[in-house]
């Protein structure tokens, strides 16, 4: 990260700080310095002639009109100290500013990477696509802090979306959805490939405001990223309403960029082995049966949950 670019540095006002210090050194330079030189020379002039110290004639002389020139340069010469200090000041505040703003990049760039190594084990592990979908989705909303999430997949046809996995207050509404795939926002996506933030749905023309008069759902804002496992369209992933009121970033798409193909390759994989159940195990020897069979359901993982069927 350049340092440069740290948001707090332009949110505080360190350029003040040489400036308070240059008023402060001319203030105390006038009213402090130079009587306190006169209060000085008196002092010496009083030893020399043993006369009484006058403290009060000491100060008021030092603000007589024929003293300016001396008023002037202990001003200037406060004025320079003051702002070198308020300077020296500025410089710290920013190195203070960017020690600060690394930290916090660093903290986010470090739960972003336990984000990914969580999803990826997630992938790796579990073999039910709801489970996973459910567990997968729920992470990236507490990561991102979003109100909700949902995976848009495509039929067969490839012709509508239905909502395969939502999290969020949407969920219980919105589970038995389709739309056609041409329309929306996630419609838009699957042609172009790429991921967005939308940061004002409800004013994006691609919107598909059907849904949420619908169902009573109201989206502010957004970030779709394609699913897309090689050169097969999957669908759409959609992590929606930033809590707090403020706009998703780039970070935030791109942390769920480098998650997205995984989850989109363990969807289609969960669809062909969840066929090869149905095909070969389930129709040929049994939804309940290994024996006799030449390559039993222990050897195929996925299909573990079958073979706990059969213990």
């Amino acid at each position: 990260m350049n340092p440069e670019e740290c948001e707090p540095i332009r949110k505080e006002r360190t350029w003040v700080y040489p400036w308070i210090g240059i008023l402060f050194g001319i203030a105390v330079g006038i009213f402090i310095g130079h009587p306190l030189s006169m209060l000085a020379q008196n002092f010496y002039n009083s030893i020399i002639s043993s006369a009484p110290i006058d403290i009060l004639g000491a100060f008021s002389h030092s603000f007589h009109l024929h003293m300016w020139p001396m008023l002037l340069i202990f001003g200037v010469f406060g004025g320079v100290v003051w702002g070198f200090i308020g300077f020296i000041l500025q410089r710290l505040r920013e190195s203070r500013l960017r020690l600060d703003a690394a930290h916090r990049q660093l903290l986010k760039q470090t739960r972003y990477l336990n984000t990914y190594l969580t999803v990826s084990s997630m992938v790796a592990q579990c073999l039910d696509p709801h489970e996973l979908l459910e567990a997968v989705l729920n992470v990236v909303m507490e990561t991102v802090s979003a109100e909700g999430a949902s995976v848009l997949l495509l039929d067969e046809d490839q012709a509508n979306f239905q909502f395969y996995s939502i999290e969020g207050p949407a969920k219980p509404v919105l589970m038995s959805a389709t739309f056609p795939a041409d329309q929306g926002i996630a419609g838009s996506l699957v042609q172009t490939q790429r991921s967005e933030v939308i940061k004002d749905v409800p004013q994006d023309p691609r919107f598909f405001g059907k849904i949420d008069s619908q169902y009573g759902f109201s989206t502010r804002n957004m970030i779709a990223i394609p699913l897309t496992a090689g050169e097969e369209k999957i669908g759409v992933m959609e992590v929606l309403n930033k809590l707090g009121g403020e706009p998703f970033t780039d970070e935030e798409r791109l942390l769920l960029d480098s998650i997205a193909e995984e989850i989109a390759f363990a969807i289609r994989n969960a669809r062909i082995f969840e066929y090869v159940v149905n095909s070969y195990c389930k129709q040929r020897q049994g939804e309940t049966s290994c024996k006799g069979c030449k390559r039993p359901l222990r050897s195929w993982t996925p299909c573990v949950k079958y073979l706990e069927k059969s213990l």
